[in-house]
């Protein structure tokens, strides 16, 4: 380990003991970089190269393209201990980070006219470096306890449904006009997992109305990111058109 403030090697190599048998220097286990640091360079601890570097730590660079570039400084960074290769233009460029989207979407409940909102989220993730991108969506929705007409949709469970691809409806709110696209990868992570690992099938029931229901249930999934909070207007228009928007999600059976 060298220690940036007094010059000096405070830990031996990683190595361990060696023969000296090629170079008598080796027998020194605090050297480093084989005992020339201005010419050589050993982030690792392990071997030294003689190739030039700019010694350096990976950070935010302030460009704005929300990734971590290779960011030059006097002397070695013992925090992350990272070294940036000088480059030649022979290295591959690093692969852009994936771009991601959440948005909230609405349909209508029963018909077209229909002024009251069935919501869900459209999850949507896009990679620069191959150009493939992706549309998921997550949406609540009843389905029969038992065989036979129920017109109140007062009998039902409240089932989860993923899809591929758009849905039909309205966008609400799109969630890339406050977060950065990596806010966002992690938010949808999150959405995800809750999605996948919570609530399962035929365990809660349905109610149109008051809810639990498909609204109340994309209101609890938009909880369970960091910070994932819509504007106070839409909120107050989801509070008289997606009945249940408001109403608490039971606990998890």
């Amino acid at each position: 380990m060298v220690c940036g403030g007094a010059g000096e090697v405070l830990s031996p190599d990683r190595h361990g003991v060696r023969t000296g048998k090629h170079d008598p220097q080796d027998l020194n286990l605090f050297r480093y970089a084989g005992g020339d640091p201005i010419n050589r360079a050993d982030p690792s601890g392990l071997t030294y190269s003689d190739t030039e570097f700019d010694i350096c730590y990976y950070g935010d660079d302030d460009d704005d393209d929300d990734d971590d570039d290779c960011v030059g400084t006097e002397g070695f960074s013992y925090m992350t201990g990272a070294a940036c290769p000088v480059d030649d233009g022979s290295s591959p460029p690093r692969p852009l980070p994936v771009q991601c989207d959440v948005q909230l979407w609405a349909d209508s409940a029963v018909s077209p006219q229909d002024p009251i909102k069935h919501t869900f989220l459209e999850l949507t993730y896009y990679n620069p470096n191959t150009g493939a991108d992706s549309v998921t969506t997550l949406e609540a929705g009843p389905v029969p306890k038992s065989a036979g007409p129920d017109p109140f949709i007062l009998n039902d469970w409240m089932n989860k449904f993923s899809s591929p691809g758009p849905s039909g409806g309205s966008e609400l709110f799109d969630f890339a006009s406050e977060y950065s696209s990596a806010a966002l990868c992690g938010e949808a992570a999150l959405i995800t997992y809750a999605f996948n690992n919570t609530y399962k099938d035929n365990t809660v029931s349905y109610n149109a109305l008051l809810g639990p229901n498909s609204n109340t249930f994309t209101r609890w999934l938009l909880g369970q990111g960091w910070k994932m909070t819509i504007p106070s207007d839409l909120s107050l228009e989801l509070l008289v058109v997606a009945w249940g928007w408001y109403a608490a999600m039971p606990p998890n059976p």
